[in-house]
């Protein structure tokens, strides 16, 4: 019988908690190269709900956890008076920052590091938020959610799209420490406790490539 070094079968573990750590924040040389991964991952998703935002000329837009900013141009090239950024990632936003300096400069574009509960922009500030696989990174405790529904102002569109949890648990690198995963029922539900009104919450299922299945969710401020 052939004795295992210490921590054989932890290590298959830590891999991928590590791969789940730098999605939900990606940093170093090994997050950039996961902003370029979640580029193209997001690709299908981001056409969904940019589409679904349905910015229109002087919109305020806000987009959550922006990683590598491939929306972010798209946003302002709908007409958007001013785009706006929040993103936990060092990485992220400095890249970001160097990618749109002119917009940022031009004062149509602004990108802080941080996250919710710091955010700078008072109540009721946006027309349009987005968030596009940043779910499960929310902090439903300290009520992540109800922050961005008081940045919203009233009529305002919040549009989020999130991989179902009966896909994402096939995903070693989306655990429990990592990912807090969700079904369309259970995000409805959180929405609601809110502040959304039920009736404003609009739902909708999404096949995506490589059978991955996913919601896009609506919600009217």
């Amino acid at each position: 019988m052939t004795d295992r070094a210490p921590g054989h079968e932890a290590a298959p573990s830590a891999f991928w908690d590590a791969i789940g750590s730098q999605l939900r924040q990606p940093e170093g040389l090994p997050g950039a190269l996961v902003g370029r991964l979640m580029a193209l991952a997001n690709a299908a998703p981001y056409r969904r709900a940019i589409t679904a935002l349905d910015v229109v000329r002087g919109d305020r837009v806000l987009e959550v956890g922006f990683g590598p900013g491939a929306a972010l141009g798209t946003l302002a090239e709908r007409g958007a008076a001013k785009v706006c950024g929040l993103d936990p990632s060092h990485r992220m936003v400095h890249a970001a920052r160097k990618r749109y300096r002119r917009l940022i400069v031009s004062g149509r574009m602004e990108l802080v590091h941080g996250a919710l509960p710091l955010m700078p922009w008072a109540d009721k500030t946006f027309d349009k938020i987005l968030l596009v696989n940043v779910l499960y990174f929310l902090d439903p405790v300290r009520g992540d959610l109800s922050i961005l529904r008081r940045a919203l102002r009233p009529g305002g569109r919040l549009v989020l799209y999130a991989t179902d949890r009966a896909t994402m648990r096939h995903w070693r690198f989306a655990g429990a420490d990592t990912h807090r995963t969700y079904t369309t029922k259970e995000c409805f539900g959180a929405l609601a406790e809110a502040g959304f009104e039920k009736s404003d919450i609009h739902t909708a299922e999404l096949k995506l490539p490589f059978n991955i299945t996913g919601f896009l969710i609506t919600c009217v401020g």
